[in-house]
């Protein structure tokens, strides 16, 4: 099953929770910090769009197969693009378009 995240965008953050489980812990993309502009900026911001995807998706994902491993690659894909979505929109100088 794939998660989906819910995102609000605050200055220079999203806050993500996985929507499929309640008790899931919040988790908190930050970007204020970095120098946009910059390609090193862009690709620390990549980085952690990554890591959050990542999270997101192995919250609950049970390992040992490979149905698993392909559906976690697809969330894994899905959130990056969702969260690269919600940032350009929230930070239209990040370089992901929007």
């Amino acid at each position: 099953m794939f998660k989906t995240a819910i995102a609000a965008a605050l200055a220079g953050a999203l806050t993500l929770s996985a929507a499929a489980h309640a008790e899931a812990p919040a988790l908190e993309l930050r970007f204020g910090d970095l120098d946009l502009s910059s390609e090193a900026g862009k690709a620390e911001l990549s980085r952690r769009i990554a890591r959050v995807a990542t999270a997101i998706c192995e919250q609950g994902v049970q390992t040992g197969t490979l149905l698993a491993g392909n559906a976690n690659a697809k969330c894994r894909a899905d959130a990056r693009a969702a969260l690269a979505d919600r940032v350009a929109r929230a930070a239209p100088n990040s370089g992901l378009g929007g």
